[in-house]
């Protein structure tokens, strides 16, 4: 928010980014905008002085326009203005504004009409990899590969699908029913649980698909949003964001009642120490939640700490150069948190963003890390070190400004990008497959 002494209004300008969702503080006399998150280039577009909405686009490709950012104003008029208006005016003005959030967006559940999502006739554009998310890899046809299972998007109107693509070849397998538009799915969780996937809306509503060819099977409703899903054996444990467990029958959709049973009334409850977590099904968003004492650990290591990394070779740290140029950095540590290797992430440090890496994945013998260049472009680009001691494979300038994940598939390595997933070589890095739409 932004004091204008000068006309004696206080004027409130909110900027979602189109790709990642951050709001982001803007002046109101921009036309374009950069997210200090994911790097997304857009053009503001510019509103009205009544609450509006307007659908994000489709990700972006080279072929298409620039993305536009949503932008929201609220307008406080001045007191001797709006002691001038009537106030059949005032309430008209507020009637409008009400009328137009309510009618803005369908969602569902909401109450509205959602056009389900129809598959591309002959020569019409299918949709594009969405690309804010990661990804699920599990084998779907027994051959030993790998299959990628996310999100895709398509536009006119604006669906969200589940897509599924071959790990080999990245053709495209099945595609799933609209889930939603992209501003009511691309927060909310997708987890795999046995042979069906399971998906939450904003508006409590979670869905199965199978995994075998994208069908639906079931709809339930919870009283509550969905922050993750979790295994529960023949049931899924949708976690609320109240923290509270709800058991889902896997087989058909219906409520189990708690995941924990009460004490029969008037039984003492037994002791019991801190809860432990329930086991998260596989999902195509990853939670790096860290601690203070990883924060602490990485200063030990004069780093900017950012995340840090579990994979099969051991524990990475993921940050930046504390003192002088904020290069994106890696320090890998033992099971006694003593460095093993320490590496500048850039081929070239001083012209990399002043960031730690945007992604980081640690596989068996390989840790890959995406960082963004400087300039217009703001380029991004990959590369992968040994994970025994840290020599530099390969390093190759990528296809968009932003990754949204990296996962070690196999011997291949898989780059999520705005409307771009990329499969590469994880010894050498050159591109086997790209699935773009």
């Amino acid at each position: 928010m932004r004091d204008v002494a000068d006309t004696g209004w206080v004027k409130a300008i909110i900027v979602t980014c189109p790709h990642c969702g951050a709001r982001l503080k803007v002046d109101g006399t921009l036309l374009d905008l950069r997210c200090e998150y994911c790097g997304t280039s857009s053009r503001i577009q510019k509103r009205s002085r009544v609450l509006e909405r307007v659908l994000p686009p489709p990700p972006e490709r080279p072929d298409a326009p620039r993305e536009i950012a949503v932008q929201r104003r609220t307008w406080i008029l001045p007191v001797t203005l709006a002691s001038l208006m009537t106030v059949p005016a005032v309430v008209g003005i507020l009637v409008a504004s009400r009328a137009r959030s309510q009618t803005a967006v369908p969602t569902p559940g909401s109450g509205t009409t959602v056009t389900p999502y129809k598959r591309p006739a002959p020569g019409e554009k299918p949709s594009s990899w969405l690309g804010t998310d990661s990804a699920i890899l599990v084998d779907l046809t027994g051959d030993g590969v790998l299959d990628i299972i996310g999100r895709a998007r398509r536009s006119n109107p604006d669906a969200v699908t589940i897509v599924a693509i071959d790990g080999a070849t990245g053709k495209r397998r099945w595609e799933s029913e609209s889930l939603g538009d992209y501003s009511d799915v691309y927060v909310h969780p997708l987890a795999l649980a046995g042979d069906q996937l399971v998906f939450a809306s904003s508006r409590g509503e979670v869905r199965a698909f199978s995994s075998a060819d994208g069908e639906a099977r079931w709809t339930t409703k919870l009283d509550e949003r969905v922050k993750w899903f979790c295994d529960g054996g023949d049931s899924v444990i949708a976690v609320g964001a109240d923290d509270v467990e709800r058991r889902i029958q896997r087989a058909d959709g219906a409520r189990r009642g708690p995941a924990e049973a009460e004490p029969p009334s008037g039984a003492k409850p037994a002791s019991r120490g801190k809860p432990v977590p329930c086991t998260r099904l596989p999902a195509d968003k990853v939670d790096h939640g860290w601690t203070m004492k990883d924060r602490e650990l990485a200063r030990s290591h004069e780093l900017d700490f950012d995340r840090l990394y579990v994979g099969p070779s051991g524990r990475v740290l993921s940050g930046s150069r504390r003192k002088g140029t904020r290069v994106p950095m890696l320090v890998a540590i033992d099971d006694a948190n003593k460095q093993r290797w320490r590496i500048e992430v850039p081929i070239d440090p001083l012209a990399a963003e002043e960031r730690a890496p945007g992604q980081v994945v640690v596989g068996a013998d390989t840790v890959c890390a995406a960082y963004q260049l400087t300039g217009d472009k703001r380029q991004m680009s990959a590369t992968c070190f040994v994970a025994a001691d840290g020599t530099r494979r390969w390093h190759e300038l990528l296809t968009s400004h932003y990754a949204s994940a990296l996962l070690i598939s196999g011997d291949a390595l898989l780059v999520s990008m705005g409307g771009v997933l990329e499969s590469r070589d994880l010894k050498t890095g050159a591109v086997r497959w790209r699935f773009e739409e």
